[in-house]
C-alpha cells in the first residue's frame, strides 16, 4: 500500500494536482471562507483506511460547520485514496492521542507535520533530518511514512500492518503459513497462536481436502466447514484444484461474523489449503 500512495503523490506532483488543491483549500482560501468538506469515493471491495482527524489545524485539518472533515489535507486524502484503491473512514480524536489511537489499532494513519526552526523553513530546499525524524517516531509506534506532500512536509504516518493487508502481501504470508503448517502438521491453537504473532496475523487455519478446519489458533473454530458459509465457500474452488489462492476483501466470517480480510493458498495440509487473516475491525 505505502509505495501506491508513494506513487499517487509523485503524480500528483507532476499533473498538478496537489498545487491545484493547495491553491483551492489553502493559497486562495479567503479569511472568511470555510475549506470545502471533500466526500471521498467509495470502491467496492477495496480495503478501507481509518484515517485520524482533529480539525484543529486549519485550512489543513479542519472540521466544517456541519461536522464534517475538510480542508487540504481531506482533499489530498480523498485523491490519493481515489487512485491508490482504497476506501477512507473518519475517526475523530485529540492530536494529543494520535500515537496511542495508531499503536491500538483504532485507526490505521494520521496526518504528519513537522515543524523547523526559522533558518531551515526560510530555505528553498529541505534541510531537516527526515529519516532520523521517522526514526525517532518509530521508537515510539512501529509504523510507515508516506513521502511529503506539501512544502510544509505534510505527510502520512500509518501502521505496519496496513501494508500487509495488501493482496500480494498476504498471498505471500498465507504461503508461508501453508509451509509452516506442513512442517507442524500436529500444532496446537497455542502453538499456532505464537506462529501468529511471530508471522504478525491476527488468525491462521489450515483446512483438510473435506473443507474441515484441522488446525488453527483459534480453538473454536476447529471442525467448522468452509462449506456452511458463503464468505469461507469462497475459499472452496482451491480444494477442487480450480484456482491455487485467492485474496477475499474485507468480509464477516461466518463461524462468528467478525469482519476480518483473508487470503488462501493451496498447500498445508495434504488436499487441502492454508488461510491467514487479519481483523479489519
Amino acid at each position: 500500500m505505502l509505495e501506491s500512495v508513494n506513487t499517487a503523490i509523485a503524480d500528483m506532483h507532476t499533473d498538478g494536482t496537489l498545487g491545484a488543491l493547495w491553491n483551492s483549500n489553502v493559497a486562495e482560501l479567503g479569511i472568511n471562507d470555510e475549506p470545502v468538506a471533500v466526500v471521498p469515493a467509495v470502491i467496492e471491495g477495496a480495503q478501507t483506511v481509518r484515517v485520524g482527524v482533529s480539525g484543529d489545524i486549519p485550512p489543513l485539518d479542519y472540521t466544517s460547520v456541519d461536522g464534517k472533515p475538510a480542508g487540504y489535507n481531506t482533499a489530498v486524502l480523498a485523491e490519493i485514496a481515489k487512485r491508490a484503491g482504497f476506501n477512507v473512514e473518519f475517526v475523530y480524536m485529540e492530536t494529543g492521542a494520535r500515537f496511542t489511537a495508531l499503536s491500538t489499532g483504532r485507526i490505521d494513519l494520521f496526518f504528519w507535520q513537522l515543524g523547523f526552526e526559522r533558518d531551515v523553513l526560510s530555505s528553498d530546499t529541505f534541510t531537516g533530518d527526515l529519516e532520523a525524524l521517522t526514526k525517532d517516531l518509530q521508537d515510539v509506534v512501529p509504523c510507515l511514512r508516506s513521502e511529503p506532500y506539501a512544502s510544509a512536509k505534510v505527510g502520512w504516518v500509518a501502521r505496519t500492518d496496513v501494508v500487509a493487508r495488501s493482496d500480494s502481501a498476504l498471498l505471500e504470508l498465507a504461503r508461508e503459513a501453508a509451509a509452516w503448517v506442513a512442517a507442524h502438521p500436529n500444532a496446537t491453537p497455542a502453538e499456532v497462536q505464537a506462529y501468529c504473532a511471530e508471522l504478525g496475523v491476527d488468525d491462521v487455519c489450515a483446512v483438510d481436502a473435506s473443507g474441515a478446519i484441522a488446525i488453527s489458533n483459534q480453538a473454536a473454530n476447529i471442525g467448522f466447514n468452509f462449506a456452511d458459509d458463503e464468505q469461507s465457500a469462497a475459499f472452496l474452488p482451491i480444494l477442487r484444484n480450480e484456482i491455487t489462492e485467492l485474496a477475499q476483501p474485507a468480509t464477516p466470517r461466518g463461524v462468528d461474523g467478525a469482519m476480518y480480510r483473508y487470503a488462501g493458498v493451496a498447500g498445508g495440509i495434504d488436499g487441502g489449503l492454508t488461510q491467514v487473516g487479519m481483523r479489519v475491525e
